[in-house]
């Protein structure tokens, strides 16, 4: 079951798109078809650069014409800017100390045959190693019947991240390596290693893009983006 695209939705989309254009990325996406034409699934991404849930949406819409719920942090919402975004972009708000209400959100999207955006480190890293991962990806999965697709992302940091400002020279026609994986059958017991198991299978696919990335540094200085 596919669902139409919110119209604000659809105009972000369009905006990303020529940003991309403008700036000359490259998309390299591999394993597109472990992303499903329709039907719910959950999409655990690496989070090294803030564009990351919009560079997936953007590989993932020239494949399938598909949009991507993401779980977004309940303080997000509640800005006067991005809150009416969010909401028309039919977004979860999660809250972190009670998160609750944004898991039995997530399970209702899953099934009713949505994708949902997760991002399990819960922060964008400065060094280029997936952290620590929660597991309510896995566990969400889980309960929903859903397939857990991990998603590598590498070169959507040179654009925007947390530890360096905006450089035209680092970011103008970067390579996009978008490294999605097979579905994962989630296992039945995994409790408090659920984290753990799927961090496994994301520094996998980390590890696959950062080995195979074609480009190099234009300047020195802009050697940070490297691993």
């Amino acid at each position: 079951m596919t669902h139409p695209v919110p119209r604000v939705y659809r105009a972000m989309i369009r905006l990303g798109q020529c940003l991309f254009g403008a700036l000359r990325l490259r998309p390299a996406p591999q394993g597109l078809e472990h992303l499903p034409s329709s039907g719910g699934a959950v999409l655990a991404i690496t989070h090294f650069g803030y564009l990351d849930f919009a560079l997936v949406q953007w590989v993932l819409w020239r494949r399938h014409r598909r949009w991507i719920r993401f779980l977004v942090t309940a303080r997000a919402f509640e800005h006067p800017v991005s809150g009416p975004l969010l909401r028309a972009m039919q977004h979860i708000p999660v809250d972190r100390e009670a998160g609750a209400g944004g898991y039995r959100a997530s399970i209702k999207a899953l099934r009713d045959g949505h994708l949902v955006g997760v991002f399990p480190e819960g922060q964008v890293t400065g060094t280029w190693e997936v952290l620590p991962c929660a597991g309510g990806a896995a566990r969400m999965a889980s309960a929903a019947g859903a397939p857990l697709i991990p998603i590598a992302v590498w070169g959507g940091h040179r654009v925007l991240t947390r530890t360096h400002r905006f450089s035209l020279p680092a970011a103008a026609g970067a390579t996009i390596s978008v490294r999605i994986g097979a579905p994962l059958e989630v296992p039945r017991r995994l409790d408090d290693d659920a984290g753990r198991w799927l961090r496994q299978h994301m520094v996998r696919l980390m590890n696959e893009a950062q080995r195979s990335y074609p480009d190099r540094p234009r300047r020195p200085q802009d050697d940070w983006w490297q691993v």
